[in-house]
């Protein structure tokens, strides 16, 4: 009997469309002795409408004794590709089916030679993901340590997102497989990538995420990371202070204080106390401040200084505790590459703020460079 369509069979010219009960046995693993004696020449091509072979789909549903049987009567057919350019081994990574992962391992390095499972465990779909990528992303610890085990290289890939098994992990605050991954740096010559999208690094990740426990093991690793800037030229300390992680900040500063005086040279030239500053966090501007006494002084492209900067952003709050601390007060009259004081800026915003006005050390007679005054 056959198990494919007779009619209009062909999906394309090297493919033949799989009848629904094909599917539904292979669905629910009552792919029998019959049925694969009968189609046993044409199970690599005998395709659902996504191009799943029966392999990917007992894959897909976790039917570990069919999927078995499946190898037995065609031992070479263990890794075709669907549509997506997906092997049962990506499937089952994806699906965190254990058991299958092992048995089609197993059965390629016993089939053909010891090793033989490598090229199926780096195959990469059309999104360039391996079975490492997939395991990660679906937070399967145990596939993790085994694709380790099998193929530490696997760690060394990145997909088209430029995302690595180490980004991934670190994105998703998974802590453990953040470990496991790392322990990949003690094979020898083998070191585990860690770069994401947009020229982030696993820990630009961690810092997203917020996960202090990812961003411990990787600053172990690599403390080097801390000064690494995405295309923006964005470090980590940059998001912390964006998102107000205050502990996170604290984190990356008792490691290296002088990573607050990193500019983004591609985002005019902000440090993260002026990212702090634009985004009203108070708690990462003091930290920041008192860590690195220095970094208030800093001034972004246009010449101007945290004082300028709250100004423009409408933060009321920054600016008082500006204004409250004689030592940053004196930031009042500093001018920018205009010529304009913070006051300049004030009085063509809507922020109205008397304390600011009023203050014993505004000069409100300053000129810009189009000769005029705040007053």
């Amino acid at each position: 009997m056959a198990w494919y369509s007779q009619t209009d069979a062909t999906t394309d010219s090297h493919t033949i469309l799989m009848e629904p009960v094909m599917y539904k046995a292979a669905m629910e693993g009552r792919i029998d002795e019959v049925m694969l004696e009968a189609n046993k020449d044409k199970l690599d091509i005998i395709v659902s409408p996504y191009k799943n072979t029966v392999l990917h789909i007992a894959a897909l549903f976790g039917k570990t004794e069919c999927l078995k049987n499946i190898l037995a009567k065609c031992p070479q057919i263990y890794d075709p590709l669907n549509s997506r350019g997906e092997t049962p081994l990506h499937i089952a990574a994806r699906e965190g089916h254990n058991e299958i992962v092992k048995l089609l391992i197993k059965h390629a390095n016993t089939t053909n030679y010891d090793g033989a499972s490598v090229p199926m465990l780096m195959q990469t779909n059309e999104d360039k993901d391996t079975v490492l990528h997939e395991a990660v992303r679906n937070c399967h610890t145990a596939l993790v340590e085994l694709f380790n085990k099998e193929a530490p290289e696997l760690s060394q890939l990145s997909n088209n997102a430029e995302e690595t098994p180490l980004y991934l992990a670190a994105e998703k605050g998974l802590g453990d497989i953040v470990k496991q991954i790392l322990e990949c740096h003690l094979v020898p010559n083998i070191a585990p990538g860690y770069g994401g999208p947009y020229g982030r690094n696993a820990l630009h990740a961690a810092v997203l995420r917020d996960s202090q426990d990812c961003a411990d093991k990787l600053l172990e690793w690599k403390q080097d990371l801390l000064k690494e800037s995405d295309v923006c030229g964005w470090t980590p300390l940059h998001y912390a202070a964006r998102f107000g992680y205050v502990p996170m900040v604290k984190k990356l500063l008792e490691k290296d204080k002088f990573v607050a005086y990193l500019a983004a040279e591609n985002d005019d030239k902000k440090t993260a106390l002026h990212v702090a500053t634009m985004q009203g966090h108070l708690e990462v501007m003091r930290v920041l401040i008192s860590e690195c006494p220095g970094c208030w002084e800093m001034l972004n492209i246009r010449g101007q200084n945290i004082l300028h900067i709250a100004v423009k952003s409408g933060r009321e709050a920054v600016m008082k505790f500006i204004l409250r601390h004689s030592w940053l007060s004196s930031l009042i009259n500093q001018k920018d590459n205009e010529g304009n004081t913070p006051l300049h800026l004030l009085v063509t915003s809507k922020c109205y703020m008397p304390e600011f006005i009023m203050h014993p050390r505004v000069d409100k007679n300053a000129f810009n460079k189009e000769n005029l005054t705040a007053a």
